[in-house]
């Protein structure tokens, strides 16, 4: 049997020794690893969860009016037309009123004979050579022929259609020598300074607007433009058969340049029930709860800890939060019934 050599055995002693150290240091030095669950990240602030209503009107004039003729006749001139701006007094139309001047003159002829007879019977009743009867029958029939002229004069005037207030022509119903009758409607004017919409909104929406609230409102010849309202009056009474209550919005602040138009479709959104600068978190962070317990996964030093709240409403994938946390805090967001307390997480997903 062959001898083995002394230095070869001290060599392999030395490698086992090398070996057997290295292998105890790296299973000291490197335990096996606690795994990170992947979740999604949201840190609590303040939102808005006010309740938004959306409907839809045409803008209409606050205030119109319809001129109609005082008196029957045929139209001589028209000096308007549709869009034309007019102010107060000015005359929009004229009708035929020869007859009538031929009366007024009849009528001023007469009431200068009846001055004159009034005159001369005064001074000789004066003069004792008239007596009190004939000296007051002078004087009535003065009064008569003035009182005459000036009904034929009135007649006369009638014959200018004027505008009773500063507006814009929006209808025009008569042509040039068309007959119109009394009280016939001649023009429709629109004071375009006030515009408003009215719209029905829910008799449950209804009790929370309030007279002044602002609007926001889109029109869609202006898609690219942004308005804004106030709620100039709520109607007291509920329509019986679609419960809604009519809200009428003035359409205020029109932006220089942009012409709204009677007519135009207006887009409003109403703020209603307001809840502005709360505390929510995502719905689905709740999806873990029970009914007795409502709890939400707070990430704490990269673990999960369980912290029970106090849930208010839930709107558009939101859920108020009255109690249990605090702004700046941060939970799991989303698929909650997957996690478990004290599991360690990282965020790999925020919720915006």
């Amino acid at each position: 049997m062959q001898r083995v050599s002394p230095l070869l055995i001290l060599f392999l002693l030395i490698i086992l020794y090398g070996c057997g150290d290295g292998a105890a240091d790296q299973s000291a030095n490197n335990p096996e690893r606690e795994r990170y669950t992947a979740v999604a990240g949201y840190e609590l602030k303040q939102r808005d969860l006010s309740r938004v209503v959306r409907v839809s009107g045409n803008v209409e004039p606050l205030r119109y009016v319809t001129i109609a003729s005082r008196m029957s006749g045929s139209i001589r001139q028209l000096h308007v037309e549709e869009g034309d701006r007019v102010r107060e007094g000015d005359v929009v139309a004229m009708l035929d009123v020869s007859e009538q001047r031929a009366e007024l003159e009849r009528a001023t002829a007469l009431r200068i004979r009846a001055r004159a007879e009034y005159e001369r019977t005064k001074e000789l009743y004066e003069r004792d050579l008239a007596s009190r009867a004939e000296y007051d029958n002078a004087r009535a029939d003065l009064q008569v022929a003035e009182s005459d002229e000036k009904l034929w004069q009135t007649r006369v005037d009638f014959g200018q259609i004027r505008a009773p207030k500063d507006a814009v022509i929006t209808r025009r119903y008569v042509e040039e020598g068309d007959a119109v009758s009394a009280n016939e409607a001649v023009f429709q004017i629109t004071d375009m300074t006030m515009l408003v919409i009215k719209v029905g909104i829910s008799e449950l929406d209804a009790v929370h607007l309030n007279q002044g609230d602002e609007v926001d409102i889109r029109i869609d010849a202006y898609s690219d433009t942004e308005f804004t309202g106030t709620i100039r009056r709520i109607f007291p009474s509920v329509d019986e058969d679609s419960r809604l209550v009519t809200v009428e919005v003035l359409l205020d602040n029109i932006p220089e340049g942009i012409s709204v138009r009677p007519g135009n479709l207006a887009r409003l959104e109403f703020t209603v029930d307001r809840r502005e600068d709360i505390l929510a978190v995502p719905s689905e962070s709740l999806l873990a709860s029970t009914r007795e317990r409502s709890f939400v996964y707070v990430i704490e030093d990269e673990r999960l800890k369980q912290r029970d709240v106090v849930p208010g409403v839930q709107r558009r994938n939101w859920t108020e939060i009255r109690d249990g946390l605090q702004p700046g805090d941060i939970i799991v967001a989303t698929n909650p019934t997957n996690l478990a307390e004290g599991t360690k997480v990282r965020v790999t997903q925020w919720r915006d």
